[in-house]
């Protein structure tokens, strides 16, 4: 039944995306709130999903997006919490802009440990040392297919058999079909922001999204009402 549930809730990428613009747009809710929201959810949600771990040491691996930004709010309000997290970017430095940058100011500030494009081999250490992984490596804008050090850490990640709280979306998913865009997050946990996305409920895209948890991180209840027949909106056979 919350499976059925959550489907008739599900709404595509494109859907999810003009919501999100509309909220800023029209609602004038500022994007920096959004994910400000997004993370505290996300950490929420660690620190209730610890699957039995005491004092569980997190590993949080980031891209160089919005996602990514989601990953950087977890570790501060993990850290605020007391908990050992550890970031580790996998775009440099350079990469990071507007809010994603002033998030890592953050981090830095309160001196949580971080690393940028660390080699395969060190990835591989700090997942043994770690005890759960949190996935912002890749948003629902994903294009393409994964490649090199990305596409070879989620192997790593679903090798290790660490559990996995993945940010919106497992990383290389796709969000409509629920194919995996090349190398793709195994999640034991996906921690989705405003509704599911119907590739969580395709045949394969279960395998990969693991536990579904919608957080509510602020759009107006009005935007994620589904209306039959009205675009953008489709509505979604269950």
């Amino acid at each position: 039944m919350e499976d059925l549930n959550l489907k008739t809730m599900a709404l595509s990428i494109s859907q999810m995306r003009e919501i999100e613009n509309s909220a800023i747009a029209e609602y004038k809710i500022p994007q920096s709130l959004l994910m400000e929201n997004a993370g505290a959810q996300v950490a929420k949600i660690v620190l209730q999903e610890t699957f039995n771990i005491i004092s569980p040491k997190i590993l949080i691996l980031c891209g160089s997006g919005n996602n990514g930004g989601d990953g950087l709010v977890a570790a501060k309000v993990l850290k605020e919490n007391k908990k050992e997290v550890k970031v580790i970017f996998l775009k440099a430095i350079e990469s990071l802009k507007g809010i994603v940058l002033e998030n890592f100011e953050i981090i830095k500030n309160l001196n949580i440990p971080y690393e940028f494009l660390p080699s395969k081999s060190k990835i591989e250490l700090e997942l043994k040392n770690s005890d759960l992984v949190i996935d912002a490596i890749l948003g629902t804008g994903f294009k393409g297919k994964t490649e090199g050090l990305i596409a070879s850490t989620i192997e790593l990640i679903n090798g290790s058999k660490k559990k996995v709280i993945a940010v919106d979306i497992p990383s290389g998913l796709d969000g409509d079909t629920g194919e995996p865009c090349g190398a793709a997050i195994s999640a034991s946990v996906t921690v989705t922001m405003g509704a599911p996305k119907i590739g969580f409920f395709t045949k394969q895209g279960k395998e990969w999204a693991g536990k579904i948890i919608v957080a509510e991180i602020g759009f107006p209840k009005e935007l994620l009402q589904v209306k039959p027949n009205t675009q953008p909106y489709r509505k979604l056979e269950v």
